[in-house]
């Protein structure tokens, strides 16, 4: 049986005719090394999961308790907060969006030093609101 990702070719889960026995002799037990499973990047937030709707990431967080994974980055609608604490500078709408690079190119502002290039931006704030709404559902 494979859980698999959806655009990582998918899942073949099958459910066998009769179960086998648990229990009957002893409990089963699964261990670890350690206490923490580390799953993620910034890449993989900008270049696969920012087009994933909550269906896609729904399917994803069950992938991910079934694979044991329990340390992941929670980086999707960071740029809503940014905005809010920019606003708060005095700065305007479009500066402060022109300072976000587009959806597909995020990973370039947030973990690679190319905030303020407006590379296929301006990030558009319908964009940042959805994405800060579809983060507090994947929390």
């Amino acid at each position: 049986m494979t859980i698999g990702w959806t655009r990582g070719g998918g899942s073949n889960v099958f459910v066998p005719p009769s179960w086998p026995a648990v229990g009957s002799s002893g409990p089963i037990t699964r261990t670890r090394n350690t206490p923490f499973s580390y799953f993620m990047n910034v890449c993989t937030h900008s270049y696969s999961l920012v087009w994933y709707d909550w269906a896609e990431w729904e399917t994803f967080i069950d992938w991910m308790a079934l694979s044991g994974l329990n340390l992941v980055l929670a980086m999707t609608g960071q740029e809503e907060v940014q905005y809010k604490v920019f606003q708060k500078f005095g700065l305007n709408d479009t500066t402060i969006r022109e300072w976000f690079n587009g959806p597909a190119f995020l990973t370039w502002s947030r973990g690679q030093n190319e905030y303020g290039n407006d590379i296929a931006g301006p990030l558009p704030r319908s964009f940042m609101k959805a994405q800060w709404n579809l983060q507090k559902q994947i929390l």
